[in-house]
């Protein structure tokens, strides 16, 4: 029986980040940071993909080419953001209007 004062399973709380790793393509949740966040899978830099994310599969190739394109740009999933971007085109318009530069 564990006792109540120390309970060893992870509590959900409401201040989880959903993050994604652009080297191995793995998305996990942690506990939100400012110091930014390190997949677990290969000890890279990854960043906060935003709570809508949904990951493709992996071997999607042109799925996964556009999200590491909106990742790389800053491009965030959100619940209320609207639909995400489907093509390239659309997400080069898309982040054309929001008036930062595109990184490749």
């Amino acid at each position: 029986m564990v006792s109540p004062r120390f309970d060893p399973r992870p509590q959900p709380t409401l201040n989880r980040a959903k993050a994604l790793c652009l080297s191995c393509r793995s998305c996990f949740k942690r506990d939100r940071s400012n110091e930014g966040y390190v997949c677990p899978s290969c000890g890279e830099e990854a960043v906060d993909i935003g709570s809508a994310f949904k990951a493709p599969r992996r071997d999607a190739q042109k799925q996964w080419a556009l999200v590491l394109f909106l990742a790389r740009n800053g491009y965030r999933y959100r619940k209320l953001g609207g639909p995400a971007p489907k093509n390239m085109a659309e997400a080069r318009r898309r982040l054309a209007l929001s008036g930062r530069p595109i990184i490749e």
